[in-house]
């Protein structure tokens, strides 16, 4: 980032797409640092964490309380979808959901609609 300001960024998920595209694309970014890695593959967590940096968990709500987030990178199959993206609500934490939201209109719609009255 052009004003020397770093981005705390914490990932949850790190299959396919996450370690394949976002990981590699963010880590080229200036001034993003990845503070936290959660997969429930300990193997994995371990594995990318050292590679990209970040704290590896395998629960995400552990990483949500113990690092100073920015941000978070949602990234998890679709059934996995809204208590993670709820608890970063409360937190008030924007994210990035990759892949739907959900594998419902009602649980995508609640989503929605906290986003928007919390101002995320």
């Amino acid at each position: 980032m052009s004003n020397g300001k770093e981005i705390k960024v914490g990932m949850i998920g790190l299959g396919g797409i996450a370690s394949g595209a976002h990981l590699p694309a963010l880590s080229k970014i200036e001034g993003v640092k990845f503070v936290g890695m959660c997969d429930t593959v300990e193997d994995r967590v371990k594995s990318i964490s050292q590679k990209y940096g970040g704290n590896p968990y395998t629960d995400y709500r552990k990483m949500l309380d113990k690092e100073e987030l920015d941000c978070v990178y949602i990234c998890v199959p679709p059934f996995a979808h809204g208590k993670i993206e709820m608890d970063c609500i409360k937190r008030k934490l924007p994210m990035f959901i990759e892949k739907p939201v959900a594998v419902n209109k009602e649980t995508a719609e609640k989503i929605k609609a906290e986003i928007e009255k919390n101002k995320i």
